[in-house]
């Protein structure tokens, strides 16, 4: 299973990337993020490509300095150049998650346009597209409104994100297969326990999804 798992995240990766010399990484250190990371090292090699390491400290915990840097000295070690990008938003009142999210892509998106970068490789998986459905069904929209995220999709921010586009070449592999790639390359990873905090809808989703699952309900259906 690790060697076609290994096969089929290159060949995502040459189907999205394009022809740019360069790519960046969105990297959290967390465990879906370092998975790519070590695809992604891999595949740089083989390609003879180069990407940069973009982790972003959003100061919402006080871990969260220190974690960054861990992040970048790991993304360094399997030889990807790494910068830490912090938010001088305020961290406080209603909304964070979103406030954090447009952020992150913001700044994401001026570090690739300062690198002269076009595309920004996330890692977002089957499970987090089920998630997103999910949602997107629980808030009532239509047919349309409840799509899924495209393995391909623009910048959602304006005007840093012009022309920057976002690759996810992980969106049909389970959370799960990561995980044990990681245990097969003896690699650990930065738990947040944000995603354990049932304050965030994401959270309670992922949770209701797992008990589903347990009952025999397939989550990829919904991906």
């Amino acid at each position: 299973m690790p060697d076609a798992l290994r096969s089929h995240v290159f060949e995502q990766l040459d189907r999205l990337t394009g022809e740019g010399r360069r790519l960046a990484l969105a990297y959290s250190g967390g465990g879906d993020s370092h998975a790519l990371l070590c695809f992604l090292a891999d595949w740089c090699h083989a390609r003879d490509r180069d990407a940069l390491a973009l982790t972003v400290d959003h100061g919402l915990r006080t871990e969260s300095a220190a974690e960054a840097v861990l992040a970048a000295e790991r993304a360094e070690r399997l030889g990807l150049t790494a910068r830490v990008l912090r938010w001088q938003g305020d961290p406080t009142g209603s909304g964070i998650q979103a406030r954090a999210r447009i952020a992150r892509h913001s700044l994401l998106a001026q570090a690739c346009r300062d690198e002269g970068i076009d595309t920004l490789l996330t890692a977002h998986t089957l499970d987090d597209q089920a998630e997103t459905v999910w949602m997107r069904l629980a808030a009532g929209g239509g047919w349309r409104a409840c799509a899924g995220m495209e393995p391909l999709s623009p910048s959602p921010v304006w005007p840093e994100g012009r022309g920057i586009r976002i690759a996810r070449p992980l969106l049909d592999i389970r959370r799960e297969a990561l995980r044990a790639e990681l245990a097969v390359r003896n690699e650990t990873w930065i738990e947040d326990p944000s995603n354990e905090d049932r304050k965030f809808e994401r959270v309670r989703v992922r949770q209701k999804l797992a008990e589903f699952e347990r009952g025999g309900f397939r989550t990829e259906r919904l991906a």
